[in-house]
């Protein structure tokens, strides 16, 4: 089973082909440092700002940020430190934070 997360919006056409990531069940990184599996470079994106994990049949997503990470809405925010499961077969919208409108 793979994830694939896409940027969308008008940072998108910046990102190119960078703008979007697959994951495998060993999971990974996103952030803004090259050593991440999914670089960003955006100034609202964190060193490290999420990491994706894989368990029974489920991907997670981590807020490990300071900017946070929305789901779906800016008003979902995650709790850092604590994996949110995603819904793979309909989708999700992750954000990088409550001023995830700001580009």
């Amino acid at each position: 089973m793979i994830l694939i997360l896409e940027v969308t919006g008008p940072q998108s056409a910046k990102l190119g082909g960078a703008g979007r990531q697959t994951f495998t069940v060993e999971g990974g990184s996103i952030g803004r440092e090259n050593d991440n599996s999914w670089v960003l470079p955006h100034s609202k994106v964190s060193g490290r700002h999420a990491l994706i994990s894989y368990r029974s049949g489920v991907y997670y997503i981590e807020d490990t940020s300071r900017n946070g990470v929305c789901i779906n809405s800016s008003k979902n925010r995650l709790p850092r430190g604590r994996p949110y499961a995603l819904n793979t077969y309909v989708g999700n919208r992750v954000n990088r934070g409550a001023d995830s409108h700001d580009e």
